[in-house]
């Protein structure tokens, strides 16, 4: 058994804690305080602890424990961090633990084109959604039919019509005639080998794992995925930690003294409902999921490994 000191987590609004209600009353709805928007810093730290924060000290009772996760990140935001902890923070005594968003999050900050090389483009304005979330967002934003991501966001800012009118055709035809999913895959396939890699010649305590959609999909070849480190990669189905509470709770209804069912998600959703939606709308863990989860990973992997 390895002695670890801290844990160091790396994510987006799963990783913050998105999600965790403020008051449940007795009734069994659940009360949020509202911010101006999801990153306040003491929403945060709020959302740290109760999700993260006290279900890993349940276990490791006298360690430090660090949260990198930011509503709306990207991989590449969380492999910044991840990157930047490493040059200045790291020590070998802490467990890492890495949470893959959407993959589509990602095409704006692993790709540059022509009117995204500089901040300051000469051919868009500033303020042009384009510059910097170009293309894609969610997997269901490629829904033609929907047009949602093109209407989403692109009649809000106030530049030129001509403007408006040239990023909307440009996202669809875009969409239509060029967009497929392939170079997402290789992409995140070429940054998992990486990290594995990684891992095993240091010694490194990181292990990793899907929060809502798979990131890496299908084999790698004939390379073996280390089922130890990607905790929850499976090649041919979803195995994402959303999965496993909408699973979990429509195996074991979570039993709460109040009128109200109580579920493992935010907002009262229960695992109906968050099944029927979660391709148009993303549903966050409560407390209840957010324990739930860490209790899955310790259980599954960090009991058998770190004291």
């Amino acid at each position: 058994m390895k002695k670890i000191n801290r844990v160091v987590l790396f994510g987006d609004s799963f990783i913050q804690g998105t999600g965790c209600f403020h008051e449940l009353m007795s009734d069994g709805k659940m009360v949020y305080n509202k911010f101006e928007e999801n990153r306040d810093k003491r929403l945060r730290n709020f959302q740290n602890e109760e999700s993260w924060g006290k279900n890993i000290k349940k276990y490791y009772p006298n360690i430090e424990v660090l949260n990198y996760g930011l509503d709306g990140y990207s991989n590449y935001e969380s492999f910044t961090e991840l990157n930047i902890y490493l040059k200045n923070d790291y020590k070998d005594t802490d467990l890492i633990l890495f949470g893959f968003t959407s993959k589509f999050r990602d095409f704006s900050k692993s790709q540059k084109f022509v009117w995204s090389i500089d901040p300051n483009s000469g051919f868009l304005h500033d303020d042009n959604p384009i510059i910097n979330n170009p293309l894609a967002w969610e997997k269901d934003d490629y829904y033609l039919n929907k047009n949602y991501f093109a209407l989403k966001g692109y009649n809000e800012y106030d530049n030129s019509k001509e403007e408006q009118k040239l990023t909307k055709k440009f996202i669809l035809d875009y969409t239509n005639f060029i967009h497929n999913d392939i170079h997402l895959d290789y992409i995140a396939k070429t940054n998992y080998l990486f990290l594995q890699h990684w891992v095993e010649t240091y010694d490194i305590n990181f292990h990793c794992f899907d929060l809502f959609e798979n990131y890496v999909f299908g084999n790698i070849g004939n390379f073996s995925i280390n089922n130890k480190i990607y905790i929850n990669y499976n090649n041919h189905r979803n195995e994402s930690l959303l999965n496993f509470l909408i699973q979990e709770e429509s195996e074991n209804p979570l039993e709460y003294d109040t009128p109200m069912k109580v579920s493992y998600f935010e907002d009262n959703n229960s695992f109906e409902n968050v099944e029927n939606i979660r391709n148009t709308n993303l549903v966050h863990p409560n407390q209840f999921g957010y324990e739930k989860i860490v209790d899955k990973i310790y259980l599954d992997v960090l009991s058998k490994k770190y004291k």
